[in-house]
């Protein structure tokens, strides 16, 4: 059977890996994405007649961008992202691949296939071709050429707010490419979000392919889903919400406020883990937003985690100590903002979804003070 692993960068997995074993733990399969946005692996099994020795076990690590990476198995039966655990599924000889009624390997495969006779006729199963994904190139361009100043783009799945896609343009660079494939899926809205930075009026930018030509500048959000099956039209833009009622082939307005994208780093001196401190987002109302921290890693690489989706207002990061503070480093949207642990700090999110320093503390009340008697001066 086959396994696909996909890249939505196209820079490989990042240090993700997935494993297959058999029903005794026995690895039957390892491997990664080395580079690319995409590659097939076969996978070659024995034993398949009965369970459990038919059922197999699959498991997907995180990596340095696990919001990146996904994979599918057995041409579109099983597929998911990272990281995945214990995803439990049998390899029949007329089926292929097929999921396990209850997850586990403790019944019987749904379909398993019986030994082959001398005297049954072979049958022939005609399977409808998946559709392709749409793959569209983004261009980032700057007229001045010193890069895009701060200014980020987004390519988010409504959904569950997944980050398929995210860059920028790096300084002394008057434009780049990316390329990015997303699955025929009428259920699917994407927003695609382009920040201001500090030079909004030197950017542009571009989605397209043979079929598909967006362009815009900064701060621009656009919305748009990938119709199902094989459609004329590789993407739909939307006006309104991706219900499947209101699509029309039109830009959607900037909505306010600008829902803000940027990165948390998150690293070690030491190179491992922050020992037990995590970091707190809230609202200006002590709402928590979101919390993290770096897991055990001896790479001596940083962790990073996008966040979204916040709008027009006060925020806080509240950094604890762990058991190690002297180690912990976080910085916020490219050294916005940063520090160590234990510490404390605000910051303002923008309408139109930049990131900057704020003393985000309510102002006194003014008090009434009687006015001096006047004085003349020759």
């Amino acid at each position: 059977f086959e396994l696909l692993l996909l890249d939505s960068w196209g820079d490989g997995w990042n240090g993700a890996t997935y494993s297959v074993a058999n029903f005794f733990g026995t690895p039957v399969a390892t491997g990664t994405l080395p580079d690319g946005k995409s590659e097939t692996e076969v996978i070659c099994a024995t034993g398949l007649d009965a369970a459990p020795s038919s059922c197999f076990t699959m498991n997907v690590s995180a990596g340095l961008y696990p919001h990146e990476v996904s994979w599918v198995l057995g041409g579109g039966t099983i597929e998911g992202g990272a990281p995945v655990a214990d995803v439990h599924f049998y390899a029949t000889r007329d089926a292929g691949v097929v999921v396990t009624p209850t997850d586990s390997c403790t019944t019987a495969p749904p379909s398993a296939s019986p030994a082959p006779t001398a005297t049954k006729s072979p049958s022939f199963i005609s399977v409808a071709p998946t559709p392709a994904p749409v793959c569209l190139q983004v261009t980032l361009k700057d007229a001045v050429g010193d890069g895009w100043n701060g200014a980020t783009y987004h390519l988010i799945r409504r959904a569950d707010h997944g980050v398929v896609a995210h860059g920028t343009l790096d300084a002394s660079l008057y434009h780049d490419t990316a390329e990015v494939c997303l699955p025929r899926d009428d259920a699917l809205c994407y927003d695609f979000l382009v920040s201001a930075g500090d030079w909004p009026q030197e950017i542009a930018w571009a989605f397209a392919n043979g079929n598909v030509n967006v362009t815009g500048g900064a701060p621009a959000h656009v919305s748009f889903h990938v119709p199902s099956g094989h459609a004329e039209k590789d993407i739909i833009l939307a006006d309104g919400p991706c219900d499947g009622s209101s699509f029309a082939p039109s830009m959607a307005p900037a909505p306010t406020p600008f829902p803000a994208c940027f990165d948390v780093l998150l690293a070690d001196s030491h190179g491992d883990s922050w020992d037990g401190a995590i970091y707190y987002i809230a609202s200006e109302d002590g709402t928590l937003v979101t919390k993290g921290t770096k897991p055990p890693a001896f790479d001596g690489l940083p962790k990073i985690d996008h966040i979204c989706g916040l709008s027009q207002g006060c925020y806080s990061i509240t950094v604890t100590a762990g058991a190690f503070p002297s180690e912990v480093v976080w910085i916020i949207a490219n050294d916005i903002l940063s520090g160590g642990a234990p510490s404390f700090a605000s910051f303002f999110v923008a309408a139109d979804g930049t990131v900057s320093t704020a003393d985000c503390q309510p102002s006194p009340s003014p008090t009434s003070v009687p006015s001096p008697a006047p004085t003349f001066l020759s």
